[in-house]
C-alpha cells in the first residue's frame, strides 16, 4: 500500500512496479456488501470515477493542453454520511489501513467537522498514477464530501482536450468503436528514467531563457532553438512545441472522422518523448515497437509518470497486438486491455 498512499499525497512521484489493489472486475453489489462488513451499515450510495488515458500531450504537465479520453476502469466508491463529524477512508481490499484524504480535498469546504462520512473504495485501474488515479479519486470523493463535483464531462466515444492553465474543456468526437478499432493499454510495469519535476524544471528554465512565461507561448520554432545551446533545454523546447503542433492534428482528424490516421500521429508523440524529452523507458520503446510491428495503427507511451503505452488497435487486430507486446515484455508480467472511450463520473445505480 506504500505507492497507494504516496498517490494520495501527490502526482509527482517515480513508481517501480505499482501496488494499487486492482481487481479484475469491481460490482456494485459486492462494494456494498464489503462496506457493510467494515461499517456495519449500508452505503448511502455508489459512486464511480473513470481513470483516462492520454491520447496526447502529458496529464502531468502543469499548463499545456492534453487530449484525454476516459477509460471503463476506475475508482468505485460507497459512502455514507457520519454524525460524529470524522471522515474515515478505507480500501475494500485492504480495510485495515485508514488512509488519508488527497491533498486538495484535506482541507477542502465540506470536508471538515461538519460533514462526517465513512468511505470504502475499490479499483479496477491498473497503473494508477500513469491512468489518471489521483483524478479519478478525487472526483469520486468531492460529492460524497460536500466539497463540489469538478469531474472532467467524458462521454462515451469523445475525447476532451483539457487546457490546465484555464481549466476549459473542448470535446471532440471519438467513436473509435464504429470505426472498428480499439484503444489497447499495456502497463508495462516500468519506472520512468527522471521524476517529473526534473522535466518541468528544465522546461521553466528553457522558457526563462527565451524570455516567455510557458514554452507553450513559442511561436518559431527555428528560432528558438537557435538561441538555446544548451542540448537538453532545446530537446525539451522541440518536444514542447511539436506535442502541441500534434495534439492540434489530432483533434482535426477527429473532426474529420479519421481516426484511423492518428495512429501515425501517437507514434510521432512517442519518438518525440523518447527522444528529445526523455521520459520513455526501454519496456515502453519495446512496447511500442511491438504493438506497431503487430499490426497498431500507432502507440505511444502514456501518462507523466511513465510506466503505460496506448496504442490504437484494429478490433481484429487487439488480441494479435496484446500477445506480441506480452510476449516481449513476458519478464515483466505486464497488464493488458482493451477500452473504449467512455462516460465520465456519475452515481450508480
Amino acid at each position: 500500500m506504500k505507492l497507494f498512499r504516496r498517490l494520495l499525497r501527490g502526482r509527482d512521484h517515480t513508481p517501480g512496479v505499482p501496488e494499487w489493489p486492482v481487481a479484475d472486475r469491481v460490482t456494485t453489489g459486492a462494494l456494498t456488501a464489503a462496506f457493510a462488513d467494515v461499517y456495519g451499515t449500508a452505503p448511502e450510495g455508489v459512486r464511480f470515477a473513470p481513470g483516462r488515458v492520454a491520447l496526447m500531450g502529458d496529464p502531468g504537465a502543469e499548463d499545456t493542453p492534453v487530449l484525454l479520453a476516459a477509460l471503463p476502469w476506475g475508482v468505485h466508491l460507497a459512502w455514507a454520511p457520519a454524525g460524529d463529524g470524522a471522515v474515515e477512508l478505507r480500501h475494500a481490499r485492504d480495510p485495515g489501513t485508514p488512509l488519508p484524504l488527497p491533498a486538495p480535498l484535506a482541507d477542502a469546504p465540506g470536508a471538515g467537522p461538519a460533514a462526517g462520512a465513512r468511505l470504502l473504495i475499490d479499483t479496477d485501474l491498473p497503473a494508477p498514477a500513469a491512468l489518471g488515479g489521483q483524478e479519478a479519486l478525487e472526483e469520486a470523493l468531492r460529492p460524497a464530501l460536500g466539497a463540489g463535483d469538478a469531474a472532467l464531462p467524458f462521454t462515451e466515444g469523445t475525447a476532451l482536450r483539457r487546457d490546465p492553465r484555464t481549466g476549459r474543456t473542448r470535446a471532440f468526437p471519438f467513436d473509435i468503436e464504429a470505426a472498428g478499432l480499439r484503444l489497447l493499454i499495456a502497463d508495462t510495469r516500468s519506472a520512468p528514467p527522471a521524476p517529473l519535476s526534473r522535466r518541468r524544471a528544465e522546461c521553466a528554465r528553457a522558457a526563462a531563457r527565451l524570455g516567455v512565461s510557458s514554452l507553450r507561448e513559442v511561436e518559431d520554432l527555428a528560432a528558438a532553438l537557435r538561441r538555446l545551446r544548451d542540448p537538453v533545454l532545446r530537446g525539451r523546447v522541440r518536444h514542447a512545441v511539436t506535442e502541441d503542433n500534434r495534439l492540434s492534428a489530432v483533434a482535426g482528424l477527429m473532426r474529420a472522422g479519421a481516426l484511423g490516421d492518428i495512429g501515425a500521429v501517437l507514434t510521432a508523440s512517442h519518438l518525440s518523448v523518447r527522444d528529445h524529452f526523455g521520459m520513455s523507458t526501454p519496456e515502453l520503446d519495446l512496447a511500442v515497437e511491438r504493438a506497431v510491428g503487430s499490426g497498431a495503427r500507432g502507440a505511444r507511451m502514456t501518462g507523466g509518470s511513465g510506466g503505460c503505452a496506448v496504442a490504437l488497435v484494429p478490433a481484429e487486430r487487439a488480441g494479435t497486438v496484446a500477445e506480441a507486446v506480452r510476449a516481449a515484455l513476458e519478464e515483466r508480467s505486464p497488464l493488458i486491455r482493451t477500452a473504449l472511450p467512455s462516460a465520465g463520473a456519475r452515481r450508480l445505480p
